[in-house]
């Protein structure tokens, strides 16, 4: 019955978010989707999961209630514009791409995107060069995949140079602008996601790879495009998107992921049916952090200083100088009863600012992700998408974590909004679009 209902909250929660924004890629939309997918498979049982608390499902509602909260008071608000009589019909409003100037500097664009992509490469070419000295080879670290990944979490094994491999992350935004208003997947557009990937078989870690898939979709869907021949566009898309996937699919095939747990149900066995060893786990990674959130909550959590968890990148970096007590590298443990430790958003929310801060965050990220819609949907501007998509990073990883607390998230966010502001993009109301690209 719980199901059922999860099901169905969460089909009327994507119609509403597609009512509300006239197109099916939202915030609000996604939001749902994820939160039913992960709600809906915990409640399948396939592991016998400790029972959520009231608690935690409060918390979790909640949350999805405010995240919707903020973005319908901004709708019939109209604050995200000087006239908000303009937006009496909002509800109604579609404005196509074909009506808007998009100005940018084009060569500036594509010169930051080949350049963080070289810096970052460096990085990932040094770190390449390790493991493989490390192992003694290409194929005995392929072997070694998982005691890669193991050696990785414990620090063991010199990583990248200090977070410039992160520039590759930073450029995914960038790149997918750059291929909307081109109209087509070019070398240039794919480069970044192919370091990242790269990246991320190096070290065997997979948050990053999908991040940049985020990053690069989020910004080419909202980028203004000239008209484009449908099977050419989408063509490259699925490129795109098979690149990211086929990534993540390397990685979890040769780390050796779970394919069996202690307290898992006999119904398991219908996911290993699928001949793909790591399903079981991927199940897993997506069903267990609701209940890890509720651990925690039933635990009491671990006692930091109130922003600890948002904000670690400064943190850390003070803590390298001597100024603040280092963090722990990795989150507690909790368990399900099969051991995890992530939580979703709202488990580094808790400790940070408490029950009120997993009410305003929610409700403050839905407000600022709407005004961004509207502003990009009437008057578009380079910053702004890259704003979008890397707000929309944190609603694609609610489900499992708060992505603030990741350093190489905020050294995208950074460089590219860097990037943005020196390409300075205007844009006007017009009958068609001009982007400046050749």
């Amino acid at each position: 019955m719980k199901l059922l209902l999860l099901i169905g909250g969460g089909i009327v929660g994507v119609l509403v978010g597609r009512k509300l924004f006239q197109r099916w890629f939202n915030h609000l939309s996604i939001y749902s989707t994820i939160w039913t997918v992960s709600l809906g498979l915990y409640e399948l049982k396939l592991i016998q999961y400790n029972s959520i608390i009231p608690e935690a499902w409060f918390f979790i509602l909640l949350a999805w209630f405010v995240f919707y909260l903020g973005s319908i008071m901004v709708l019939r608000a109209g604050i995200a514009t000087r006239h908000a009589s303009n937006y009496a019909t909002v509800f109604k409003e579609v404005i196509d791409n074909s009506q808007r100037f998009f100005f940018i500097n084009s060569k500036i664009l594509k010169r930051s995107i080949i350049v963080l992509s070289v810096l970052a490469a460096l990085s990932i070419g040094y770190h390449l060069f390790v493991v493989i000295h490390f192992f003694g080879g290409v194929k005995a670290t392929i072997l070694n995949a998982n005691l890669l990944y193991v050696l990785r979490l414990r620090g063991e094994i010199q990583e990248e140079i200090p977070y410039l491999s992160s520039f590759a992350l930073g450029a995914c935004s960038l790149a997918g602008i750059y291929t909307a208003v081109r109209g087509k997947l070019t070398f240039v557009g794919v480069l970044p996601l192919v370091l990242i990937g790269l990246g991320g078989a190096a070290s065997m870690g997979r948050a990053s790879i999908f991040i940049a898939g985020v990053l690069f979709l989020t910004a080419f869907l909202y980028a203004p495009r000239q008209k484009l021949q449908k099977l050419s566009i989408l063509t490259g898309l699925i490129l795109a998107i098979a690149l990211v996937i086929g990534v993540l699919t390397f990685i979890s095939s040769t780390r050796g992921l779970i394919i069996s747990f202690k307290y898992e149900n006999p119904s398991m066995e219908i996911l290993r049916r699928t001949h793909i060893a790591f399903v079981p786990s991927i199940y897993f990674y997506f069903s267990g952090p609701p209940v890890v959130f509720s651990e925690y909550l039933k635990a009491g959590g671990e006692k930091f200083y109130p922003g600890t968890y948002t904000l670690r990148p400064i943190l850390n970096v003070l803590s390298k100088i001597g100024l603040f007590e280092p963090l722990p590298r990795y989150q507690d443990f909790y368990f399900t009863p099969e051991p995890m430790n992530t939580g979703t958003y709202l488990r580094e929310l808790y400790p940070d600012f408490g029950p009120i801060g997993m009410t305003l965050f929610p409700y403050i990220l839905g407000i600022l992700l709407t005004i961004l819609h509207l502003r990009i949907k009437k008057r578009p501007t380079l910053m702004h998408i890259v704003l979008q998509s890397h707000l929309y990073v944190i609603v694609f990883l609610s489900w499992l974590c708060n992505a603030l607390f990741l350093g190489y998230y905020w050294i995208s966010f950074i460089v590219s909004l860097f990037v943005s502001l020196k390409c300075s993009p205007k844009s006007i109301r017009g009958n068609k679009v001009q982007n400046g690209l050749p």
